[in-house]
């Protein structure tokens, strides 16, 4: 497996698949757990047919997470390369400030971490992203 960064807007935006967003509430990483698995993940998703990208990064937030009130940065479009198979990203961070009763979906419940979890659904592709908003972070 390969993942590479390529700077927001590199890669046309009609080839991006998916958001995941990087998020934070005061202190704390915020992970969500599906509720079909016991891994944790950070939150996002697929983008709904015609849907805009910052649209679609604000839509899973709130879906995955019940995020009310939140600040939203693109940081990297990314890839994920499995042999022949390339798939394209959006890379956010989030600030949340305020969350709203988590929605009726997917996602069991939400955790707040002072660190990345030593379990987590898409481990490679997860802690290299997760590793890309701390470098922006610093910077």
């Amino acid at each position: 497996m390969e993942i590479g960064f390529l700077n927001v807007g590199e890669i046309d935006e009609s080839k991006l698949v998916v958001v995941l967003i990087v998020s934070k509430h005061k202190d704390k990483w915020v992970y969500v757990r599906h509720e079909k698995r016991t891994t944790l993940e950070l939150p996002g998703g697929h983008i709904e047919d015609g849907e805009e990208i910052d649209i679609a990064a604000r839509r899973e937030l709130y879906e995955e997470t019940g995020a009310k009130e939140f600040e939203l940065t693109a940081v990297n479009d990314y890839y994920v390369k499995e042999g022949d198979i390339i798939n394209y990203g959006r890379l956010y961070y989030s600030n949340i400030k305020t969350f709203s009763k988590l929605p009726d979906y997917e996602i069991a419940e939400i955790k707040l971490l002072d660190s990345k979890p030593k379990y987590m659904t898409y481990p490679q592709v997860q802690e290299a992203l997760y590793s890309r908003v701390l470098e922006f972070l610093a910077n």
